[in-house]
């Protein structure tokens, strides 16, 4: 195959987990970007499992781009865990 007609697939994988615990966190979404704004989705990722990892479909990986990712969207049970009490 022709160096110009080959195509790469590629996967996104994302492990989520709680900071400074490093406990897996279940429910997260990301989406991946072709730019650093963040305005071009390529692929969306999640929800995580309960050991808090998620795996993109395969996409066609543009050569010579960096691809940005961005959590999205994050279950209420996440959003629940990071309430802190303030006193």
């Amino acid at each position: 195959i022709p160096e110009e007609n080959k195509t790469d697939l590629v996967q996104v994988k994302v492990k989520k987990v709680e900071s400074g615990t490093e406990k897996p966190l279940a429910g997260a979404y990301f989406t991946v970007y072709k730019d650093k704004d963040c305005t071009q989705p390529v692929v969306e990722v999640g929800p995580t499992n309960i050991s808090g990892n998620a795996l993109s479909p395969k996409f066609v990986k543009e050569q010579d781009i960096p691809y940005w990712i961005k959590e999205v969207h994050i279950s209420k049970f996440i959003r629940q865990k990071r309430m802190h009490r303030i006193k």
